[in-house]
């Protein structure tokens, strides 16, 4: 309401605007259509700076992949050249051993049925278990040197130990005080 009139009267009255302000309206439209056109131009330019490096960078890092790939397939091609050659030596190894039919008896029986290795064996004697040293390196004459007889029992042994007093080391055989066969 109007004080002074005391009629109800809008809050704001529509009224047309000025020249002067349709031109300054105009004048403020042109320059933000500048700035915008500007801003356009500037972020299109440096969306294409930021598009060729980014461009740049992926072709660094793809010739980086490709050159490790290409390394990586040479390793891998090496490693299977080296699987196949450990193969290879392997199954020569193996399609040696074979069944000679009987227990062994001398170096010449081991060496048949795969021990490649010098050392100390078991071996079966005339009436008796052997024990003899091959020695894979020597020539002919050399390569087996009879060590003596294994201790080896066919029949069971019965005996009867007794300890009169306690004993309680770790790791120490126990002795007897009496022992019987």
């Amino acid at each position: 309401m109007d004080r002074v009139t005391g009629h109800n009267t809008p809050a704001f009255e529509l009224r047309a605007p000025t020249e002067k302000e349709l031109a300054e309206t105009k004048i403020t439209t042109r320059n933000l259509s500048t700035e915008l056109k500007t801003n356009s131009n500037q972020l299109s330019q440096d969306l294409k700076v930021a598009e060729e490096k980014l461009k740049k960078d992926l072709r660094a890092t793809s010739t980086g992949l490709e050159t490790n790939l290409a390394s990586m397939r040479t390793e891998l091609g090496s490693t299977k050249s080296a699987v196949a050659d450990l193969v290879t030596k392997l199954n020569a190894r193996t399609s040696e051993i074979v069944d000679i039919g009987h227990m062994p008896s001398s170096c010449a029986d081991l060496q048949r049925t795969g021990h490649k290795l010098s050392g100390f064996f078991s071996v079966k004697g005339s009436k008796k278990m052997e024990m003899i040293y091959c020695n894979s390196l020597a020539n002919q004459n050399d390569k087996q040197k009879w060590i003596g007889y294994v201790n080896v029992k066919s029949a069971p042994v019965h005996f009867y130990v007794q300890r009169n007093s306690t004993f309680n080391t770790q790791s120490t055989p126990i002795p007897f005080d009496l022992a019987r066969m």
